[in-house]
């Protein structure tokens, strides 16, 4: 009897083990490939193409001692003017997105020696020194977009004025400094980029 309980002990053993082999027999292995393309992408905004500006009635057009000139970064302009009553001095020039990505206005704000303001003009009671879209007129605002690949013009104007009272003129003559700061963002924000036109 004993006997027959071990035989039977070893034929289920058995009998399990083929079970096993025959489930994994049937067993199925899947896999997911594939490929994705990743286009070139590109970040840059700068200033391009310099142009003359436009003489306003009332005014004379100043011939600057410095011509305005973009430096190898293609980021900062400078020029310098010497100014007379009734005179003026006024040049265009393009921001361009040179990149992928459309470029988003952050940031801006002029510096009129040394110190700076959160807008696009300033003005005395002789001396106006004013920033602004060439297509509109209007000042710069933030979220103003320039697309990928496209440019916008800025007009930026110097004019020296003669006052209602002849008091308020300068006694002697003066040294002033402007600037221009743009600052661009891409519409995902991680990257920026600053651009700056000044007057020397």
């Amino acid at each position: 009897m004993n006997k027959r309980i071990k035989m039977s002990i070893i034929v289920l053993s058995l009998l399990l083990i083929v079970m096993s082999v025959g489930y994994a027999s049937y067993s199925m292995v899947l896999y997911i490939s594939g490929s994705s393309a990743v286009q070139t992408a590109n970040w840059s905004v700068i200033f391009d193409t310099i142009g003359n500006g436009i003489v306003d009635t009332n005014y004379t057009m100043a011939t600057p001692s410095q011509s305005p000139v973009i430096d190898s970064s293609k980021h900062n302009i400078n020029f310098a003017v010497d100014l007379k009553v009734s005179q003026m001095y006024q040049f265009t020039v393009d921001v361009k997105n040179e990149g992928t990505m459309d470029a988003s206005l952050d940031s801006f704000s002029i510096t009129v020696d040394g110190t700076t303001y959160n807008t696009n003009t300033w003005s005395n009671n002789y001396l106006n020194y004013e920033t602004i879209w060439s297509d509109t007129g209007d000042s710069f605002g933030k979220g103003d977009i320039i697309p990928a690949g496209v440019s916008r013009n800025i007009t930026v104007t110097v004019k020296y004025s003669q006052p209602t009272n002849s008091a308020d003129l300068p006694s002697s003559d003066e040294n002033h400094t402007f600037g221009l700061n743009l600052n661009w963002v891409q519409n995902n924000y991680l990257t920026t980029t600053t651009t700056t036109g000044a007057k020397n």
